[in-house]
């Protein structure tokens, strides 16, 4: 689709059951992992957005996750440490209301930091699944490479169904910024080059009212 590099990923974004968050950060601390999972928390509250002209709050989805679980590689080394992982946490999971993206990852800024914040989205109504990759990388990724982070990636959400990680939700991928701490986010979110240019063209091609963001800091 572009020069950018890429490679499989697997990501699921955990909400607790009720009342269990605190144990479902728990039982993740507790869980031996070989590397192949990074594992991030969920830092801060709501992170809203602005409708750039009219200054009006867009519609974001309440975002129900306390954490989030990575692998990148080969699918199938994924997928099965993202199962492993399950099996330790599964008693604190509510699966219906978790989700997972499992596709590509197009690193579109090469960078890491301690703090990830991820945009869950979905495309518009009038635009097709490779129309809107297209348009998505083709065109918006752009604005990652202007803005002062510490990386810019995009997972791009694959076809059919993985009934062996049973996340419900589904979405076309997840937009993923990585700062150094909260204060790079806080600087960075309030950069025009994002405020302004990056959501204006978002509202082109994204459904904001079946999207929605959250920020995680990293374990390790």
């Amino acid at each position: 689709m572009t020069g950018y590099p890429s490679q499989p990923v697997a990501a699921l974004f955990l909400a607790p059951l009720a009342d269990r968050s605190a144990a479902l950060c728990e039982a993740l601390a507790g869980v031996a992992l070989s590397g192949t999972v990074r594992i991030g928390h969920r830092i801060g509250g709501a992170l809203p957005k602005f409708d750039p002209d009219s200054g009006h709050p867009l519609p974001l989805l309440a975002c129900p996750f306390a954490a989030i679980a990575v692998a990148c590689g080969p699918t199938h080394t994924a997928v099965h440490a993202l199962r492993s992982l399950l099996q330790n946490v599964a008693a604190d999971i509510e699966f219906a209301a978790s989700a997972l993206v499992l596709g590509t990852e197009y690193s579109v800024k090469p960078g890491d930091g301690a703090v990830l914040v991820a945009m869950l989205v979905r495309r518009r109504a009038d635009y097709g699944a490779a129309a809107f990759r297209e348009r998505w990388l083709g065109g918006h990724a752009q604005f990652g490479l202007r803005i002062p982070v510490s990386g810019y990636r995009q997972w791009h959400a694959g076809e059919g169904a993985f009934p062996d990680l049973p996340a419900a939700d589904r979405f076309d991928g997840a937009g993923i910024v990585l700062f150094g701490d909260a204060d790079q986010v806080a600087a960075s979110r309030a950069d025009p080059a994002i405020a302004h240019d990056a959501t204006r063209d978002e509202m082109q091609f994204i459904d904001h009212a079946g999207s929605m963001l959250a920020m995680f800091r990293f374990s390790d």
